[in-house]
């Protein structure tokens, strides 16, 4: 199937205008008619039906136009993932800003030293934006915070893991407290990420607030870690952080964790990649990453390189 013809019968079909989807696409309205009869013709059926006041979908039509789109994205990620497996020496990583606390710097800095001749592109994205820059290929390995409630189709690997707690402001009565019930928080101010750049966080707040009897006052949203911490040390409210966020030298705050029964939450550092036919910088990366974010991990030893690089 020709896919340019694909793109220009969803251009008529989102529009309903021959003219329109021409002048969406910068070509003729006579070029792009005879490509819809092209693709009638191979498809063997017709998919438009025109007179001189409308245009609407046949029933083969409304069908193709449900999958046409997903067809196309899916050519055009399979161009871009071929063509990027030219450059065999590039490696395109996202993370996130929290994946920079513990291990994962180390895992870098021997990654380069074992692969020194590797073009290493790191970009910090949310968890979402890295899902969707790897779904269409301009990412090739992220490093996201899990959400345990989402089954993915990605290949991925959990590289670490930090205990949630709540950071209240030190001069809060709370903070007279080694350990907190969530219902002591009932009227507190929460400071806690916007949804669209941590799902994960701000659902499983309301989630166990709502379990907890109440709704949670969400009056601040910071989608960093260290602008909250700063946000609870000036006494705006208390925020739900991992563990490891304490390598941030925030005075004025104090760590609880949560004394509820059910309260086993953590969160999940994954890597991920879509699943194929892996080029070497790929696999060498993984690998890497593996071995040295484990809890186990030795120290490094002597140069490794991989042959013929």
């Amino acid at each position: 199937m020709d896919l340019e013809l694909l793109r220009r019968f969803v251009a008529v079909a989102e529009t309903l205008s021959f003219s329109t989807a021409a002048a969406r696409l910068k070509i003729s309205q006579p070029s792009i008619s005879r490509s819809i009869a092209l693709l009638e013709q191979e498809m063997g059926v017709p998919l438009l039906k025109r007179n001189q006041r409308s245009v609407t979908l046949t029933g083969p039509g409304k069908v193709l136009i449900e999958e046409a789109p997903r067809l196309i994205a899916h050519a055009d990620m399979l161009k871009r993932v071929t063509q990027h497996a030219t450059e065999s020496n590039r490696l395109n990583l996202g993370l996130l800003t929290m994946a920079l606390y513990r291990t994962v710097p180390n895992a870098l800095r021997e990654f380069k030293r074992r692969w020194p001749g590797v073009d290493l592109r790191i970009t910090e994205l949310s968890s979402v934006e890295q899902f969707q820059r790897l779904r269409d290929g301009t990412l090739d390995i992220g490093i996201v915070l899990l959400d345990s409630t989402i089954k993915h189709e990605m290949a991925m690997r959990i590289i670490e893991r930090s205990r949630i707690q709540f950071v209240v402001p030190a001069r809060s009565e709370w903070a007279r407290k080694s350990t907190i019930a969530l219902k002591e928080l009932a009227n507190a101010p929460f400071i806690v990420a916007g949804r669209s750049a941590a799902p994960w966080f701000r659902n499983l707040l309301e989630l166990r607030c709502r379990e907890a009897g109440f709704v949670p006052n969400i009056v601040h949203e910071m989608n960093q870690i260290f602008p909250s911490l700063k946000l609870v040390s000036s006494g705006l409210g208390v925020a739900l952080v991992p563990e490891n966020a304490r390598v941030h030298p925030v005075s004025g705050v104090k760590y609880l964790s949560v004394k509820d029964s059910s309260w086993k939450e953590e969160a999940l550092l994954a890597m991920v990649w879509v699943e194929r036919t892996l080029p070497a910088v790929m696999k060498d990366f993984i690998h890497c990453m593996t071995e040295i974010s484990s809890p186990r991990a030795p120290k490094p030893k002597g140069r490794r390189r991989h042959p013929g690089r």
